[in-house]
């Protein structure tokens, strides 16, 4: 199967636009998340927020009393589009993220049964500002 990089560019018009978010991972998985080239450009990385990112947004998803549990993360990046992709297990559920770090946007798609009933979030980040600490005057 060959894959064009710029479908990226379209993939993320749909993340920032398209109401219904499964139609958002749908395009993802047909043009680039089974696709072996497309996986192996991915350099293996970690996002320190995207990670905060995940675990604070499946956790308002799974209800505020439930310990979020992250294991295995995967997530890879492409560069040339500030890309991450990945998948990664939730409290024992499969999920998948996409996350476009120049506008700060992402998709989660999380298995919820064995049934394939799925979840999907949007979300935004943002970095706050740093406020220089003020001395204590003691």
């Amino acid at each position: 199967m060959d894959f064009d990089l710029r479908k990226l560019n379209r993939l993320k018009l749909k993340l920032m636009q398209e109401k219904e978010l499964h139609v958002v991972m749908t395009y993802f998985f047909d043009h680039f998340g089974e696709n072996r080239a497309f996986l192996d450009i991915g350099q293996s990385t970690r996002h320190n927020l995207l990670e905060s990112i995940i675990a604070q947004t499946i956790g308002a998803l799974l209800g505020a009393k439930t310990k979020v549990i992250l294991l295995n993360l995967m997530l890879f990046h492409i560069p040339q589009h500030q890309f991450y992709h990945g998948a990664f297990i939730i409290n024992g559920k499969m999920a998948n993220v996409i996350y476009y770090d120049d506008i700060k946007m992402g998709c989660i798609a999380v298995v919820m049964s064995t049934s394939g009933m799925t979840n999907f979030v949007r979300f935004s980040a943002q970095n706050l500002p740093h406020k220089p600490a003020t001395p204590s005057l003691n």
